[in-house]
This record gives C-alpha cells, structure tokens and sequence, in this order.
C-alpha cells in the first residue's frame, strides 16, 4: 500500500509553510513556490479509511487474478456493464439472504420467554 500519514504531521507541515509564507511576505520578499503552502492529501480516517483498504485490497486481488487493473483493462463497455449487472444480482441475493437471516433471529427471540 502506499505512504500513510498522520493528519497531525501533515498539520504541522502545512502550519510551517504558511508561517515561512507570511514572515517573508511581511518582509516585501517575494515568496518562492517551494514555499507556498501546498495542498494537504486528505487522510481518510474511520469507516472511509476502512472503505479505502478494502479498495486496495481488493485492486491487489484482481492484478493477481487478472494481470491488470480496472482502468488498463480493455474490455468493452457493454463488458463493464455486464459485470455491473452481475456483481449487482450477487449484491441482492447476500441482501436478501441477510434479511432472511435477521427476521429468523427476530422469531428465535421472539419466542424465547423472557
């Protein structure tokens, strides 16, 4: 995967190029691009953090499966639309295997005295 970062070192970064930024402004210098605040890359934390790591994960799968990814892929459109359509009949299946799932633990509870 690749470099992770701390939203703190990244703060503090930021925090010091903005400071050199405006103590040579203050001075009539002009300021050079290598010190201009740079945008700072979002650091995904929580459930999008996790959502991030199953993609990658998920992209190292396929390279192993398929020898390239998604985008070097040059399988036709209606292709990627029938694998959509798939994985999308996949999705409703396990969805509704879950729902089955939980209305079975609803009436097991339902009928276990208190």
């Amino acid at each position: 995967m690749g470099r992770s970062f701390s939203v703190g070192a990244l703060k503090r970064s930021v925090d010091r190029h903005i400071y050199h930024h405006h103590q040579l402004q203050g001075r009539g210098r002009e300021v050079s691009d290598s010190l201009r605040p740079q945008p700072v890359p979002h650091v995904p934390v929580g459930t999008e953090a996790e959502v991030c790591a199953d993609i990658a994960h998920r992209q190292k799968l396929g390279i192993a499966k398929y020898g390239t990814t998604v985008a070097d892929n040059p399988l036709p459109l209606e292709a990627w639309l029938q694998h959509a359509y798939e994985e999308t009949l996949d999705k409703a299946i396990y969805l509704k295997r879950a729902i089955a799932e939980l209305k079975k633990q609803q009436t097991a509870r339902a009928a276990t005295p208190a």
